[in-house]
């Protein structure tokens, strides 16, 4: 997803840092976006029907929240 970026083993390191220091979970989720993609593509030729080639099923997902406080 363009709006989720990669980090760098760096970045999730002080990521865990910043978490532990405020004594606060850090609750993460991981993709791999070559898996996504080819499931994506598999997805819009096998039902494109269903998912307007993938293109609705991305709007619905795209308009989700993407961000809980669990405070």
């Amino acid at each position: 997803m363009e709006s989720f970026t990669a980090v760098s083993e760096r970045q999730f390191a002080l990521a865990v840092e910043a978490c532990a220091q405020a004594g606060r979970p850090l609750l993460l989720h991981a993709e791999d976006p070559g898996v996504i993609a080819e499931a994506q593509a598999r997805l819009a030729r096998e039902r494109p029907a269903e998912t307007g080639g993938g293109e609705a099923q991305l709007s619905k997902l795209r308009a989700a929240p993407r961000f809980h406080y669990m405070g």
